[in-house]
């Protein structure tokens, strides 16, 4: 009897345990039911198919239970692409030890409620979009080893709270938009392994006794793009079990801590990109015996590279790249026969490229360009490099020729060495770098042909072979065998005959730059076949015939380049408005004739329409107005006919148009024009515009430069001129405008140049107000029937340089204080009606180079004794007019023959404003 009643007992107590197990299991289901119930998007329908309610939960992907309470201890659903929140019922899961949801595109915010998992060893939830401060409950979770955050979108301060984990090994926080500093007590955590915070907004400095506390086992110390500032701490050394270190892409000031060579464990140290940073490299890290990568390019480094650093027999990166190292490259870097990569660019190195480099079998990657310190030729031991896939040494000052050794390299991909002094031909053998995808040998001394057998170079994607003054010969017909090429650069290398019809057969190019040669014939009809071009530039040579209408199916190009080859002929095809993505057109100065087809106003996206120096004729077609985009129009120098149509005012994003020398034009200046508040230069000189200036015009607060010359402009020049604030060069010159200058033009303080001459219906004197204009260098108001004194006030503007003021009807003495202009070079006051005598002051003018006084019928006793004391250069040199009406006494000796210059060009030709004439682009 006590046997049955032993053994009901035992039953009860195992069916009560079951049913609690059942329990528990039941409430592990509803939580991961209520978390697939969270899920919005299901890409690999996972959840959906597999996690049923007519299966166990320890059978769904991703659930592991384990073996003795059959409970939920692990999910892990990582990159399965589901899209949800996370739900608070996961918290429900008590035995759960490992979580990983990471890789996925979860948001909101992670709740309060995960803070029961009590038993939680790793917690990953990154790569997601979970926002929200740190929970400080993280803090709370006993058994917590390792927390990754990563990849997220948490912002706020790290909590303190994580220093409370005494478990905690792995700490990733990287890639978020945490700010403030990072909390002392974080370094004291006693089993952290690793800490990676890199790429926050952390700022403040590391604390000075961070390693003091810092357990032994710390491996890796991670904190690179951030704000952190400071000094790096000296006791970094007491973390002696570091094996990387990454401290770059900060504001870390001072010296490199020597200390850090005591770092015996040390694998990669990263401390680059540290603008704040000074001093050289420590000779002591060449004791890191076991260092694999070295990075501290771009630390504002000083000094040499200690021969110890070429000790370090393991390294196998090496960058030092963007600094002010000086000194030669040691010749014992051939020590570290394990580097792969050495990148020693952007610096001060003088002397020869060390042979020793030879040595180097692993090299995979060199970079020893941009030190314009450097001297000497390429090693022909560099072709011992067997591995060796990238080359890089432009902008190093090399001369000499490439040693054909570089070309038995089978293994490059890219070879860089433009920007030097680089010369004879190009090897022949240079087919044998099968395997190159990047040549570029422009900017040297290169003679002779193209060498033929660069077709043979199958893999090749980008070609640069331009501005080699010294090369000859044409455009090899083989090169169009190179059916991978994206981009064929022979600007300016002298290349003559015409272009190779094979050359449009390689599909794949998308940049053509063949501008600056003497190539000639006409372009070729095939060139269609290149459906992938964006850029094709042939201008400045010699190609003649019409522009091919086949152009127009080049529907991927951006921008287009035509200019400048004087043989060409006919007009703009139509066919070219077809060219939907096309930003720049540039057919300057290329003797196109006929209309602008209005098809080409149907590019949207135009931004760069270049068509001035041409015969183009007809009226400029209204639909310009659809090319919304266009910041830079210039159809000058045509004949062009017809009012400027009024819609030209729809251009709101231009900043430069040039409309000026179009002959057959007339009209006026449209008002709408004034709606063009982008616009910075505005040229349309010798038009034959007629009428005033709207007023609108002087809106536009943005110009810099208006020139209106050369037209038979009248009315008066409005007084809201003062509006275009930053006016730099204004020419008004050869019109008909009358009335007073307005003196608001005084207010224009940036103003460089000033052209009001040769308007014969002006009248009045020279705004006192004019001195204000600090910045002047150039004033030029001849001809203008000015009266009155000049006043002293000009002379005032120091800064000016040149002074044309002659042909007027001016009056008085020239003002003594004229001295005060001490730059002026070119000084015309004559034809008018000054009085008295010439001031001596003028003497102390040293930099005059031409001085016109002449024909003032109301000077008197002139003074030119003091003129040739004082500028005896000047004078010997008869640049100074000085045959004048009225002048007394006898020429002093310090002038010599000075003979008589009659009305001649003045020192600045009729004072125009040709250097205004420059196109935007």
């Amino acid at each position: 009897m006590e046997n049955l009643t032993f053994s009901f007992a035992l039953w009860i107590i195992f069916l009560s345990s079951f049913t609690l197990s059942l329990n528990s299991i039941t409430t592990d289901k509803h939580a991961l039911i209520s978390f697939k119930n969270s899920i919005t998007s299901d890409h690999y329908d996972i959840l959906s198919t597999n996690w049923s309610q007519n299966t166990s939960v320890c059978d769904w992907i991703g659930v592991s239970c384990g073996l003795k309470h059959l409970r939920v201890t692990s999910l892990n659903l990582s990159g399965y692409d589901l899209v949800g929140t996370v739900s608070p019922h996961l918290g429900n899961l008590s035995f759960l030890r490992y979580m990983d949801i990471s890789s996925n595109s979860f948001t909101g915010m992670l709740p309060y409620e995960l803070s029961k998992l009590r038993r939680l060893k790793v917690m990953n939830v990154g790569a997601n979009s979970i926002t929200g401060e740190i929970p400080t409950w993280l803090g709370s979770l006993p058994q917590l080893e390792e927390l990754y955050l990563f990849n997220n979108t948490f912002f706020g301060t790290i909590p303190v709270s994580l220093s409370n984990n005494s478990k905690l090994q792995m700490l990733y926080l990287s890639n978020n938009q945490l700010n403030g500093s990072i909390p002392h007590a974080i370094f004291n955590l006693s089993s952290v392994i690793e800490i990676r915070i890199r790429n926050n907004s952390l700022s403040g400095c590391l604390p000075s006794d961070m390693c003091n506390n810092m357990p032994n086992n710390v491996k890796i110390l991670s904190l690179s793009y951030n704000r952190l500032e400071g000094q790096i701490p000296p006791n970094i050394w007491k973390c002696k079990h570091l094996e990387g270190l990454s401290l770059s892409f900060n504001n870390f000031s001072g010296n490199i801590p020597r200390e850090i060579g005591r770092l015996s464990s040390l694998i990669g140290l990263y401390l680059g990109y540290n603008n704040g940073s000074q001093g050289g490299i420590p000779a002591e890290m060449g004791n890191l015996s076991r260092l694999e990568i070295l990075s501290i390019a771009s630390a504002s480094l000083t000094g040499e590279i200690p021969s110890s650093i070429f000790n370090i027999s393991s390294l196998t990166q090496l960058c030092l790249n963007d600094n002010r190292l000086s000194g030669q490259i040691p010749p014992n870097i051939w020590k570290c026969k394990h580097l792969e990569g050495l990148s020693l660019s952007f610096n001060n190195f003088s002397g020869n490229i060390p042979r020793e480099i030879g040595r180097l079998s692993s090299l995979i990657g060199l970079y020893l360009g941009y030190n314009n310190g450097s001297q000497g030729g390429i090693p022909a031991e560099m072709g011992n490099l067997s591995r060796l896939e990238i080359l890089s040494i432009a902008s190093a000052s090399l001369t000499g020729e490439i040693p054909s050794s570089i070309f038995n390299i089978s293994s490059l991909t890219q070879l860089c060495l433009n920007d030097n002094r680089l010369s004879g031909q190009i090897p022949p053998n240079i087919w044998k770098c099968k395997h190159l995808e990047g040549l570029s040998l422009s900017f040297n001394n290169f003679s002779g042909n193209i060498p033929r057998e660069i077709g043979r170079l199958s893999s090749l994607i980008g070609l640069y072979l331009g501005y080699n003054n010294g090369s000859q010969g044409g455009i090899p017909a083989e090169m169009g065998n190179l059916s991978r090429l994206e981009i064929l650069s022979i600007a300016s290398a002298s290349l003559t005959g015409e272009i190779p019809s094979s050359i449009f057969n390689i599909s794949s190019l998308t940049q053509l730059c063949l501008n600056d040669n003497r190539l000639s014939g006409q372009i070729p009809p095939n060139i269609w076949k290149c459906k992938h071009l964006e850029g094709l530039s042939l201008s400045f040579n010699n190609f003649s015939g019409n522009i091919p209408r086949e152009i127009g199916r080049l529907s991927s190009l951006i921008g287009l380049y035509l200019g400048y080859n004087n043989g060409s002929q006919g007009g703009i095809p139509a066919e070219m408005g077809n060219l939907s993505r096309l930003e720049i057109l540039s057919i300057a100065s290329a003797s196109l004739t006929g209309e602008i087809p209005s098809s080409i106003f149907n590019i949207s996206s135009l931004t760069q329409l270049c068509l001035n120096d041409n015969r183009l004729s007809g009226q400029i077609p209204p639909n310009i107005w659809k090319c919304k985009h266009l910041e830079g129009l210039s159809l000058s120098f045509n004949n062009f006919s017809g009012n400027i149509p009024r819609e030209i005012g729809r251009l709101s994003s231009l900043i430069g148009l040039y409309l000026g020398y179009n002959n057959g034009s007339q009209g006026g200046i449209p008002a709408e024009m004034g709606n063009l508040s982008r616009l910075e230069i505005l040229s349309i000189a010798s038009a034959s515009l007629t009428g005033e200036i709207p007023s609108s015009i002087f809106n536009i607060s943005s110009l810099t430069q208006l020139c209106l010359n050369d037209n038979r402009l009248s009315g008066q020049i409005p007084p809201n001129i003062w509006k275009c604030k930053h006016l730099e060069g204004l020419s008004l010159s050869f019109n008909n405008f009358s009335g007073n200058i307005p003196r608001e033009i005084g207010r224009l303080s940036s103003l460089i140049g000033l052209y009001l001459g040769y308007n014969n219906g002006s009248q009045g004197g020279i705004p006192a107000e004019m001195g204000n204009l600090s910045r002047l260098e150039i004033l030029s108001i001849a001809s203008a029937s000015l009266t009155g004194e000049i006043p002293s006030s000009i002379f005032n503007i120091s800064s000016l340089t040149q002074l044309c003021l002659n042909d007027n009807r001016l009056s008085g003495q020239i003002p003594p204080n004229i001295w005060k202009c001490k730059h002026l070079e070119g000084l015309s006051l004559s034809f008018n009606n000054f009085s008295g005598n010439i001031p001596r002051e003028i003497g102390r003018l040293s930099s005059l180079i031409g001085l016109y006084l002449g024909y003032n019928n109301g000077s008197q006793d002139h003074g030119v004794a003091e003129l040739g004391a004082e500028l005896p250069s000047l004078v010997a040199n008869c640049r100074a007019r000085c045959r004048t009406a009225v002048l007394g006494g006898e020429l002093p000796s310090s002038v010599p023959n000075c003979r008589a210059w009659w009305r001649t060009a003045e020192l600045v030709p009729n004072c125009r404003a040709w250097w205004l004439l420059v196109w935007l682009v």
